[in-house]
């Protein structure tokens, strides 16, 4: 995409999707917000881009493991960071990326890659087919545990599913017939527990029937979670985040499953249009109301207790932003402004104003960008490509 002569790079997708809610009544929500001007207009993000990386290293199995946060641990950078001992050669093709604290994981054409945060040479986690879709959805990481989908070779279509932890690597068993989808990003929690969906035959021999699973590190077995909704249509929901013990999902509302008790508690059901989930913190889950992906424009952010309760106003933004790759949690609310070529963040706070992270730029600006507890981080390139560094800024 362009924009002023600026190439816009659609991106570093991470677990954040604009998929219309069907159920949150906004319509009689209370302002607690962090600015004062009201959204207007609705919109999505931009499609999943790439550029290029490879690799020079092999990856051993597991990672270090932190703590003091939900991402595992991490250290907070000081300034904008390159993390690369060099820049990214061309001969590959990268899509999504998540970070655990540790290590800045993302996808190339045919193999997942890894940079500590404390920076260094790229290294190799996985060299093998992977299934085509949204960049992103076929890869999680959190505490020490990494997960990713996998396709069978000369096919991009989801064949598998491999956990790496401090115990090694796991393929993930399934029942026959069952297939996982990316149709939904899998997710990870700190207790190593992955989250992912999976297709089944229907007993007509018609169509196939969406599941949510849960792989779980203690027998090392995979199963289907209970408390999450299995759709009279077969399709599937729309599985979020796994965070401080609870599976965070919509359908016909918005839903947090206990994962260790498979209990679903609805946070919200009633009957207007949420928009699209963006960040949960320790009280609430948030969702987008209104945006304006191509052009700028002030955006609105509602939320909806974890405890049950209405929705609210939790943040109108301070002024106009063309906005990307929303994303909030317990530090504040982040986003890409393509007016100004910025990564820029907000308390969810009354009156808060918007505050610069990082520059982007010049050259590919992109639309998403990764986070953990400590850091945000992107791919810097110019307009050819011909030089290209992760970077990480200090949130």
């Amino acid at each position: 995409m362009q924009a002023g002569g600026r190439m816009r790079q659609a991106s570093w997708r991470v677990a954040v999707r604009w998929r219309a809610l069907s159920a949150v009544s906004l319509a009689a929500a209370t302002s607690i917000g962090c600015g004062s001007v009201a959204g207007t207009g609705t919109g999505t993000t931009g499609d999943a881009g790439g550029t290029t990386a490879d690799a020079s290293t092999t990856a051993d199995a597991g990672g270090a493991t932190g703590t003091g946060g939900p991402d595992g641990g991490c250290s907070q950078l000081r300034g904008v960071t390159p993390l690369l001992s060099s820049p990214l050669p061309t001969s590959d093709v990268y899509g999504g990326a998540t970070s655990d604290g540790q290590y800045v994981y993302f996808e190339g054409q045919a193999a997942i890659y890894r940079v500590a945060v404390s920076g260094g040479t790229l290294e190799t986690v996985y060299s093998g087919a992977l299934p085509s879709g949204s960049p992103g959805y076929s890869l999680a990481a959190k505490g020490g545990t990494i997960a990713w989908m996998f396709a069978a070779p000369g096919s991009q279509e989801p064949a598998g599913i491999t956990v790496q932890n401090a115990g090694g690597r796991h393929d993930v068993a399934l029942t026959s017939g069952a297939v996982p989808e990316n149709v939904d990003p899998i997710l990870v929690d700190a207790d190593g527990d992955v989250f992912f969906e999976v297709s089944l035959p229907s007993d007509a021999g018609g169509a196939r029937t969406f599941q949510t699973w849960r792989w779980n590190p203690a027998t090392g077995s995979a199963a289907q979670m209970p408390g999450v909704a299995t759709r009279p249509d077969g399709g599937s929901v729309n599985l979020y985040w796994a965070d401080r013990g609870q599976l965070l999902w919509a359908w016909d509302g918005v839903y947090a499953t206990d994962i260790a008790t498979g209990t679903a508690h609805p946070l919200d059901t009633t009957n207007a249009g949420f928009g699209s989930l963006v960040g949960v913190d320790a009280t609430n889950v948030y969702g987008a109301g209104s945006i304006c992906p191509d052009s700028a424009c002030p955006f609105t952010i509602w939320g909806t207790p974890r405890g049950g309760g209405p929705p609210f106003v939790a943040c109108r933004s301070p002024g106009a932003y063309w906005t990307n790759g929303l994303q909030a949690d317990d530090s504040g609310l982040y986003w890409v402004d393509w007016s100004t070529d910025g990564i820029y963040r907000a308390a969810l706070t009354n009156g808060a104003p918007a505050q610069l992270v990082a520059h982007l730029g010049p050259g590919v600006i992109p639309s998403q960008f990764a986070m953990d507890a400590c850091n945000v981080y992107w791919i810097d390139a110019n307009g050819t490509g011909a030089t290209q560094q992760v970077m990480a800024a200090p949130k």
